[in-house]
Parts: structure tokens; C-alpha cells; sequence
């Protein structure tokens, strides 16, 4: 089973925040992990921030960006998302940016596994209600994958 991934979960993998260790189950994984390659971006200006802010190292930022790179994570690209993560927007009332994960969930016929609690809301009142999960679910949802 393919699971998207956004920049809420994974950024969990390298600074310090809550769910650091229901982030780090999902390691394993992450052949099996997808996202719109916008999340190179997002986590690109969440790291930058963090440096701004003194909690994270100047040049871990872009070790971050290498490492997901190199990872084994399946990157889609975000402009033949983009019309239909439009159309999510409106029909979720949602940004565009969060709906290419939305987008590349649908496509993939995949789960999409968040902490974005506003997005997550909007999903579980949606067609997409039995597709997506907050990551302290993770494990009943790894529960749900296991042979």
C-alpha cells in the first residue's frame, strides 16, 4: 500500500517536535511513501525558518533537502497536479498547496497520513474521509498494513 505523506509529518524526521517517534515508524517505509515534490519546498522553508529561529543548525537545512533526495521516497511533480489539487481547493475550501497532497493521494488510490489537524478535518467530512489518517494514528494504520 502507497501512503502520501505531507510536510507536517515529515519534517518530524529531523527537528525536534511532538510525534517524533510515531514520524520515525514510518522509516521503514519509505519506499512506500509518496508526496508532490512541493514538499522538497515546503521542508526547505520550514528548516529555514527553524534556522531564523535558532532551533535547528544553518547547515542541516540543506542536509535535509539531500537526504529526502537520496531517500527512497517517491516524488510526483506537482504541475500535472495542479488542476485537480484546484478543483480539491474548491471543493475543500482548502489551499492549493495542501490539496496537491490531496491530489497525489487520489491518484495514487492511496492513504494520506498528516498532522495538519484543519486539513485533516475538512478530509474526514469528504469523499476522501476513509483515506486519510493523523499520524498518532500511525499505528493502528500500520496495524491496518500489516500482512
Amino acid at each position: 500500500m502507497r501512503l502520501v505523506v505531507d510536510a507536517s509529518v515529515v519534517i518530524k524526521w529531523f527537528a525536534a517536535e511532538e510525534l517524533i517517534d510515531e514520524a520515525d515508524r514510518l522509516r521503514p517505509l519509505i519506499a512506500q511513501l509518496a508526496a508532490p515534490d512541493f514538499l522538497l519546498v515546503e521542508i526547505a522553508n520550514i528548516a529555514w525558518r527553524k534556522v531564523r529561529q535558532g532551533t535547528l543548525p544553518t547547515d542541516d537545512a540543506a542536509r535535509i533537502i539531500r537526504h529526502l533526495r537520496r531517500s527512497g521516497m517517491q516524488f510526483l511533480p506537482s504541475e500535472p497536479l495542479l488542476d485537480d489539487a484546484l478543483a480539491l481547493a474548491q471543493e475543500l475550501d482548502h489551499p492549493v498547496y495542501d490539496c496537491l497532497y490531496v491530489a497525489a493521494m487520489d491518484i495514487l488510490r492511496a492513504t494520506f497520513l498528516t498532522w495538519d489537524k484543519p486539513l485533516h478535518a475538512k478530509l474526514t467530512q469528504s469523499r476522501f474521509a476513509s483515506a486519510t489518517c493523523l499520524l498518532s494514528e500511525v499505528d493502528r494504520l500500520l496495524a491496518d498494513l500489516a500482512p
